[in-house]
């Protein structure tokens, strides 16, 4: 299987967009002639959730949750805390499968910002204090 051709710069200082164009100089051409025309995409940049974000989601947040609270009767583990919160707080996103249909999931913490994985950690720990009566310290 061949992927995509498929780059990403970040414009943090001039010198970065000569990279942009030499980029696009080299490969613009070939693409279109191959029918795979270059396909240019301009956002600002947002920086993806933190490893410390996700260390302290799973051995701070979900362990609490797991620790402390008993829902419909019944204790759950963190891994069951992870689906149901991602489900219930994380944007879902929609996907077309190979044979047409479409998918709807959830999106992964990995493909978070900063600013949504501490929106998302901030969702979880109202709902468990104010559903769950969970605790935090």
């Amino acid at each position: 299987m061949t992927l995509g051709l498929y780059r990403e710069f970040v414009l943090t200082s001039p010198s970065i967009w000569q990279l942009v164009v030499a980029f696009v100089k080299a490969n613009a051409r070939a693409c279109i002639e191959g029918k795979k025309p270059l396909r240019v995409t301009f956002s600002t940049y947002a920086k993806k959730r933190s490893n410390e974000q996700n260390a302290r989601l799973w051995a701070y947040t979900y362990k609490t949750i797991a620790e402390q609270s008993w829902f419909n009767g019944k204790k759950y583990s963190v891994d069951v805390w992870h689906e149901y919160l991602g489900d219930k707080f994380l944007p879902k996103v929609e996907s077309e499968m190979p044979d047409g249909t479409l998918k709807t999931r959830r999106m992964s913490t990995t493909d978070l910002t900063v600013d949504q994985m501490t929106t998302y950690m901030n969702d979880i720990e109202v709902f468990a204090a104010q559903e769950l009566g969970v605790e935090w310290l």
